[in-house]
């Protein structure tokens, strides 16, 4: 069997049966550290291992952290929609960002967040008696 080379990652399997891919890669904030991704099957780790050592071949950082969407959307009223929009838009977007939309999906990772997810969200707001357009702004503030 050959030896890996230095940088080409290492795969193992865990004993909770899954595995585990590691591999060094560049952080936005330019220091190096070690991932770990995992998978199902060897198959799988192997293929998220081969996707985040062409990513750092291609010179893509990795975040330094991954910001929760509450965060987020505290950076995106001050930032983006301040700027740019009315003062009422503005007003409105941080009332449904503030009430509902930090209490009910503010600590999920931005990539943790999926359509099911949004949808389950927003069956369950319809369902607690939200107005529809309520519900319609949360989608467009969050698209």
């Amino acid at each position: 069997m050959a030896r890996r080379v230095n940088g080409e990652g290492t795969i193992s399997r865990r004993k909770d049966g899954r595995y585990e891919a590691k591999a060094w890669v560049e952080t936005t904030g330019g220091i190096t550290k070690r991932i770990s991704l995992y998978g199902k099957t060897r198959a799988e780790a192997h293929e998220k291992l081969t996707e985040a050592l062409a990513q750092r071949q291609q010179g893509v950082p990795v975040p330094d952290h991954m910001p929760r969407l509450g965060e987020y959307l505290d950076y995106w009223l001050a930032e983006v929609v301040r700027p740019n929009q009315r003062r009422t838009t503005y007003a409105r977007y941080e009332a449904i960002v503030r009430l509902h939309l930090k209490p009910g999906l503010g600590g999920y990772q931005l990539r943790r967040l999926s359509v099911q997810l949004m949808q389950a969200f927003f069956s369950r707001r319809l369902a607690d008696g939200q107005p529809v357009r309520n519900v319609h702004v949360m989608r467009d503030v969050l698209s």
